[in-house]
């Protein structure tokens, strides 16, 4: 759901890993502390928001589970949108309550191990893109495609909680909202993550965004003096399923918008603009329910994934 600098696999990564950051708590919200009665869902109460929010974009069981995405990305100059490339995203995952004697556990607490693996596709011929043709600085760049190492981070019951520190020459800021909705049986959950870091210097500093997280370090390749993130999930499933005590992994559908500066891989440079994404997909149950494209490439580039992906992502 997880270091080279990557696009989409940097952003479903994101919701559960802040690197390069010192944090107290990561993204996620859980069952744990406050259970919600069969009858009573209060959009209010975060307990209750951070319930739905396990239930729809993780899961309260064990279970092997995944999430597919289809994502559009774009590049913005002078306000106009241009189609970069597709992406076909897939997450494997699997959650467990943090045991109370672990390090630094609290009540509601949760560990998720997950995987992402992106792959990208030229949006004029389909095929599988290996490299990028930049049209705004002329370069031809090699796609940063990830590895299959599974991340491991904790989640706490009230979301984030960050602490931040700033590096050397840098002022850095994060934070996360969490909301729902409900209608008749309808839940809605968004989870969104802002980020921002700056450089404090007379110049530029390197910045980089990696699929584990954020990270930025002072001198160095001189890349930028603003990183900023914006990312937008929301996950919608059946409040019936969410309230259920014996219901811990409901289905849900995905939505996923981000807004952000460039990605540091692209190289651009001081060049103006913003790196924006949209995406839609759902949580499935079984590997074989994964888009019948995502399967054929990792059989073709990560066989061990696609042989046993219950054993790379529980070891």
């Amino acid at each position: 759901m997880h270091n080279l600098d990557f696009d989409e696999e940097e952003s479903m990564n994101r919701r559960d890993v802040l690197t390069g950051m010192s944090s107290v708590g990561v993204i996620g919200s859980v069952v744990g502390s406050r259970r919600a009665s069969a009858a009573t869902f209060d959009p209010a109460n975060p307990l209750d928001v951070g319930m739905a929010y396990r239930k729809l974009g993780w899961s309260a069981d064990e279970n092997l589970t995944m999430h597919w995405m289809q994502l559009t990305r774009y590049g913005m100059v002078d306000a106009k949108l241009s189609v970069m490339w597709e992406s076909l995203i897939g997450i494997l995952y699997a959650v467990k309550d943090t045991p109370p004697s672990a390090s630094g556990a609290k009540p509601g607490d949760y560990d998720v191990n997950s995987l992402t693996l992106t792959f990208y596709f030229d949006p004029k011929t389909g095929e599988v893109m290996e490299k990028y043709n930049n049209p705004w600085t002329g370069e031809t760049l090699d796609i940063p495609y990830g590895g299959t190492t599974p991340t491991h981070r904790r989640h706490s019951a009230r979301g984030i909680d960050i602490d931040m520190k700033s590096p050397p020459g840098m002022n850095a800021s994060a934070d996360s909202y969490y909301s729902a909705w409900t209608e008749g049986d309808d839940v809605w959950v968004r989870g969104d993550l802002d980020i921002r870091m700056e450089a404090t210097g007379s110049g530029p500093a390197e910045m980089s965004m990696g699929a584990g997280g954020t990270g930025m370090k002072a001198g160095g390749a001189v890349m930028a003096r603003l990183m900023q993130v914006n990312d937008w999930f929301t996950y919608q499933g059946r409040l019936s399923h969410v309230i259920d005590p014996d219901n811990k992994n409901p289905p849900a559908s995905i939505t996923f918008n981000d807004l952000n500066t460039w990605s540091t891989w692209l190289k651009m440079g001081e060049q103006p603009g913003n790196f924006i994404g949209r995406g839609f997909g759902k949580k499935v149950f079984a590997y074989d329910d994964m888009p019948d494209r995502w399967r054929k490439l990792v059989a073709e580039r990560y066989p061990d994934v696609a042989k046993n992906p219950e054993k790379v992502i529980k070891g």
